[in-house]
């Protein structure tokens, strides 16, 4: 960095900015460990941004291995070499799984489908993470997380590994453990790490310190002579005492308490598995999905319904998931079929079931309508479960973009769409992870909340819409950055690590619906 400014908006003063950076000149050499400590508003956030060219520099120039980030033809060449990791590392995970996650960026350059499982394969072992390949990176704790985090970066060949507080969410036994892996990989792979902190016992592991107070790098030095300096960070607000911890405690115990996990059983929710469903092509899946789909608009029967309800049911059972678990995801559906019902029960016209009272306005075609209408929304809605359960949404996007190819010749921006698809699945758990988050903190502060009958909980519920709202925003916002910070462009071709290949599991599954479709034909005959 040479003479670097940065401003993020326009200040009180007419025509100024507030500079979040101001004449900022640093040098870093590959290998180095720095840390950097700071107080909230110190620019710490804004400098490592500007090094991965997710900031552009207001003022002064900003030089990876020589290039200039504000060079836009070298952007992705920028950001392969700089590997982010965020504090919340929850709001950078991409893939269903920890594979895929790894994945995700490798991908995005590009690679042939051998060189991405490879370098899967050894960042997961860089960082003790290899038994978990298969693993739901929710299910992960908070330390694991991270890991897998720098494992994606590892996955990419990054040089310089830039933290930006991502140990801040972690208990002391996991802050010990990411950085012993931290030093590791500095001194056996020569990688350069950059690692913002607040805590000055992990300043302390570091070759460099560097101190920022509002956008000016104040102190500058080895941890001995920076820490020496004790005046001067207690006036800066960093007058924490050191720890002993890092260099005396060893082989610590590191928590293993898991993340808040949400239950695999709604809709858009991948389980890995390895049913003959799981093994079939995505392409095959949706087109099945959808076919099974338009024929249950076709179905008027009793019988039919019946038949298709204990395919359903048998082949929810066949990919693992249990009738409980299945049942849950369907009582919101519930809800929704019951409101669609009571309409078709009360408005449609037919001959009523009595000539007097209640029982006057309801007719036998409105029940059947209505019974109808239940079934046929829970019968799709499970059939969108068996493919978001058996495809995770990466596949999925892989499957979509495949299919409406052609449609590239008129300039659909296919991958976006298919991406945007995969994303909104990813989300789903994540709203209701958040709805839970304001539930209890409004349950928190108000005893009386889960109390009253129907119309009393849904009107204190309305307060909660807005927060929530901004919530999943934000997140969805920290998603989009750290996908830009490992080179996803939506217009850029993406290899798999696992291309989509047509195999016997297709045929098969092809063939049971083909069965199915068949013996629906002779119930729908009978039945008429």
């Amino acid at each position: 960095m040479q003479g670097v400014e940065f401003a993020h908006a326009p200040g009180k003063a007419a025509g100024e900015a507030a500079k979040a950076l101001d004449n900022i000149s640093l040098r870093m050499n590959g290998g180095d460990f720095v840390a950097i400590l700071g107080g909230k508003g110190s620019g710490k956030s804004t400098l490592v941004r500007l090094l991965n060219a997710l900031y552009l520099p207001t003022a002064g120039r900003v030089r990876i291995h020589g290039i200039d980030s504000c060079d836009a033809s070298r952007l992705w060449e920028i950001r392969r070499l700089t590997g982010m990791v965020f504090a919340d590392t929850a709001n950078q995970i991409v893939g269903t799984t920890v594979e895929e996650d790894v994945a995700f960026g490798p991908e995005n350059l590009g690679l042939p489908a051998a060189a991405i499982l490879h370098r899967v394969e050894s960042a997961l072992r860089a960082v003790d993470l290899a038994d978990f390949a298969g693993r739901a990176p929710h299910t992960l704790s908070a330390e694991e997380q991270q890991r897998l985090a720098l494992a994606g970066i590892l996955a990419m060949q990054s040089e310089l590994i830039i933290l930006d507080e991502a140990t801040s969410r972690l208990d002391p036994a996991g802050r010990l453990a990411i950085m012993r892996l931290l030093r590791r990989l500095n001194r056996e792979l020569g990688l350069t790490i950059l690692h913002i902190t607040r805590h000055r016992d992990e300043a302390f592991l570091a070759d460099r310190v560097l101190v920022l107070e509002a956008g000016k790098i104040v102190l500058d030095g080895t941890p001995g002579e920076v820490f020496a300096d004790a005046a001067r960070l207690a006036a800066l607000g960093l007058a924490e005492p050191l720890s002993p911890y890092p260099l005396k405690e060893d082989g610590a115990a590191i928590d293993r308490q898991k993340a808040w996990s949400f239950p695999l059983v709604m809709m858009g929710t991948y389980s890995s598995g390895d049913s003959l469903l799981h093994r079939t092509d995505a392409r095959s899946k949706i087109l099945l999905t959808l076919l099974f789909m338009v024929t249950l608009y076709g179905v008027e029967s009793y019988p039919a319904f019946l038949l298709l309800g204990a395919f359903i049911l048998l082949t929810t059972l066949a990919i693992g998931r249990s009738l409980s678990d299945s049942w849950r995801g369907l009582r919101p559906i519930l809800w929704l079929a019951a409101c669609a019902a009571f309409f078709n029960i009360f408005f449609v016209s037919g001959a009523p079931l009595a000539t007097s009272g209640i029982l006057s306005y309801l007719s036998y075609e409105g029940l059947h309508r209505s019974a109808k209408m239940i079934l046929r929304l829970i019968l799709l809605v499970s059939s969108a479960t068996l493919l978001t359960a058996t495809t995770s949404p990466l596949a999925l996007t892989a499957g979509l973009e495949s299919l409406l190819q052609p449609l590239k010749r008129v300039r659909v921006p296919i991958q976006q769409l298919a991406m945007l698809l995969a994303l909104s699945l990813r989300f789903i758990p994540v709203i209701v992870e958040e709805a839970a988050k304001s539930l209890q903190a409004r349950a928190a502060r108000s005893p009386a909340f889960h109390t009253g009958g129907l119309r009393q909980r849904v009107q204190g519920c309305i307060p909660l819409l807005f927060p929530l709202f901004v919530a999943i925003f934000r997140r969805g916002e920290a998603l989009a950055t750290a996908m830009e910070a490992r080179c996803y462009r939506g217009d850029l071709e993406r290899t798999r690590m696992r291309p989509l290949q047509f195999s016997s599991a297709d045929l098969f599954s092809s063939a049971v619906l083909l069965v199915l479709l068949t013996l629906l034909f002779f119930v729908e005959v009978k039945a008429v």
